[in-house]
This record gives C-alpha cells, sequence and structure tokens, in this order.
C-alpha cells in the first residue's frame, strides 16, 4: 500500500449490527466479506488515489467513481449498479470553506457496504462516527444513509438563525441608519440565503426520491425517518425564502430611504438656488464693466443696491412659503 493510498483513506469501519463498530484500514477493507458486517469505507476525495480505488478495488466502475470524485455537484438520488448513489448537502464547523457554506457529502450503498467521499471534513460525519464508537450508531447501510441525511439537514439550521438574527438588528437599526452601514450586511445576508436554498432545494428532492426508490434493504421505518427528514428540509426551504424576501424587503427600503434623502437635499439645493439667482443676477448686473452702471457715481449706491437685494430677497421667502416651498 502507497503513501498515497493510506492518505486517502478518512475512515473505515466494520459495523457489528449492535450500534457498535471496528475501525479498519486498507488490509481489513481488501479481505472484507459482507458476512462480516456492513462496511463504511470514507474517503477523502482530493488525492486522485480515491477515484482509482473505488473504481478498480471496490469494483464499482468508472461512472460512480466519477460521480463520488467530481469536483462540481448537487444534491441528488439515483439508483445505479445495484445501489443507490446518492448526494447530499450541509454545514461544517471545521476551518476551511467559507463560513456558512454547504459543502457536499458523496456516497454509493447497498445492503453491504457504504462507499462515500468528502472534500471538507463534515461534522455530520463525526457525529456517526461518534455515536458508532459509543455502540449507539447506525445498525445497518441503509441507518447510515438516514443518520447522515438528518445530521446533514440539521446543520443548515443554524445557519439559517444566524441569518434571521442579522436580519432582525438590521431591521431594528433600519429606521435611522444609513445606507452604507447595512447595505453590505444585507447583500451579505442575501446572498448567503440564495446560495443555501440553491442547493437546499434540490437535497429536499433527492431525500424525497429515496422514499420512492425500490430498494428493499431501505425499510419503512427508514423510509418514515426519511419523510421527517425531506418535511425538515421543506422547512428549511421556507424559512430561507423568507428570509431572502425579509432581505429584499430591508433592501428595498434602504434604497427608499436613499433616494428619499437624495431628493430631499436636491429640493434644498433648488430652493437655494432660486432664492440667490435673482441676487446673482443683480450682482452680475452691476457688476459689468461699462460706463453709466446706475449709482455708481453715488457715495450711497453700494448701501442701495443692499437694499435692493434685501428686499428681493424678502419678497423671494415671502412667496416661496406661501407656495409651501419652505417652512
Amino acid at each position: 500500500m502507497s503513501k498515497d493510498d493510506a492518505l486517502a483513506l478518512a475512515h473505515a469501519y466494520i459495523l457489528d449490527g449492535r450500534g457498535g463498530a471496528k475501525a479498519v484500514g486498507w488490509p481489513e477493507i481488501a479481505a472484507w466479506e459482507p458476512e462480516q458486517g456492513v462496511l463504511w469505507v470514507h474517503l477523502d476525495i482530493e488525492n486522485p488515489e480515491s477515484r482509482a480505488w473505488i473504481e478498480r478495488e471496490a469494483g464499482l466502475g468508472e461512472m460512480i467513481a466519477e460521480a463520488v470524485t467530481e469536483s462540481e455537484t448537487r444534491p441528488r438520488s439515483v439508483a445505479m449498479k445495484d445501489g443507490l448513489l446518492v448526494i447530499l448537502r450541509g454545514i461544517t464547523h471545521v476551518p476551511g470553506p467559507e463560513p456558512n457554506q454547504l459543502v457536499s457529502l458523496r456516497m454509493w450503498l447497498n445492503e453491504a457496504r457504504v462507499v462515500s467521499g468528502r472534500r471538507w471534513r463534515l461534522t455530520s460525519v463525526d457525529t456517526v462516527r461518534r455515536a458508532l464508537e459509543r455502540n449507539d450508531g447506525p445498525h445497518t447501510s441503509a441507518e447510515i444513509l438516514v443518520a447522515l441525511a438528518e445530521h446533514l439537514t440539521d446543520s443548515i439550521a443554524p445557519a439559517i438563525d444566524e441569518l434571521e438574527d442579522m436580519l432582525d438588528v438590521v431591521e431594528a437599526y433600519l429606521p435611522e441608519a444609513k445606507d452604507t452601514e447595512l447595505a453590505n450586511d444585507l447583500a451579505d445576508a442575501r446572498r448567503q440565503a440564495i446560495q443555501m436554498r440553491r442547493h437546499m432545494g434540490p437535497q429536499r428532492d433527492a431525500i424525497a426520491h429515496l422514499l420512492i426508490e425500490r430498494a428493499p434493504w431501505l425499510g419503512e421505518s427508514e423510509r418514515t425517518q426519511l419523510r421527517e427528514v425531506r418535511d425538515q428540509a421543506s422547512r428549511h426551504l421556507e424559512d430561507l425564502d423568507a428570509t431572502r424576501e425579509r432581505a429584499q424587503i430591508a433592501q428595498d427600503l434602504l434604497a427608499s430611504q436613499s433616494r428619499q434623502q437624495l431628493q430631499r437635499t436636491m429640493y434644498i439645493l433648488a430652493v437655494v438656488t432660486a432664492m440667490f439667482m435673482p441676487l446673482t443676477f443683480i450682482t452680475g448686473l452691476l457688476g459689468m464693466n461699462v460706463g453709466g452702471i446706475p449709482g455708481g457715481d453715488s457715495a450711497y449706491g453700494f448701501i442701495g443696491v443692499l437694499v435692493a437685494m434685501a428686499l428681493v430677497f424678502g419678497v423671494l421667502l415671502w412667496v416661496f412659503r406661501r407656495m409651501n416651498l419652505i417652512r
């Protein structure tokens, strides 16, 4: 076994059928027989040896190897090679991806074994692993599927709650806030809601599709649990839709406030311009460098111009108030 082969294996277990499991390595995986119990092999698909093992050693073929290890995936479920290919997404809390980014878990499984792969470490997978180590984990491959689907879907709830809390704060400060203070927060909240909803819709459909698959090892108990997971995914979708709409309404209100502020500013500038335009005309007219300017030779000419300008300003002020242009 090469060093790359060792790095490709994230973990592997043989279930004992009583809630526990035995951790195994590549030698035990190579020697495994279905009579020993359900085999769960979890791979790091960043390692190129993962695809080679799925295709060659696991005997699942090129199509499944490509589906499990491809770089970009969307949630889906489909029957392939006497088993089920299931791709789901959840939020991980380990360093690496962007906060609240949905990362994928890809798996192929049948009654005897589960082959899964991930690009980023998923806390949902770690939760199932710890349950197996406590002898309180899944008993069958179907229960592994249900447990992973449930934990992946549940992992999205805290991110939605975080977005809703952010919007609560934004909406509380919205009436007196300036557009530059909240625009980035609103845009970020809306972007996250759109990105999560983009994957949660197909995820709900993928889980719903599992309910109608003709897999005899997927019993009625597991299907009932999958219905609950599907309903939970539907609730997450509704919450994401509501969050996106709230962010859109807040953005519209913020834009409306910005337009109103701009209109008030332009209105004030228009009023000031209208009031000073006649005065500017008078000063410009009297400032022409030609002979015959009225009062040019009088000692009281400057005072007379000031009085005339004050009268004009007063008349304009009275007219604007009568027209309710100013208060």
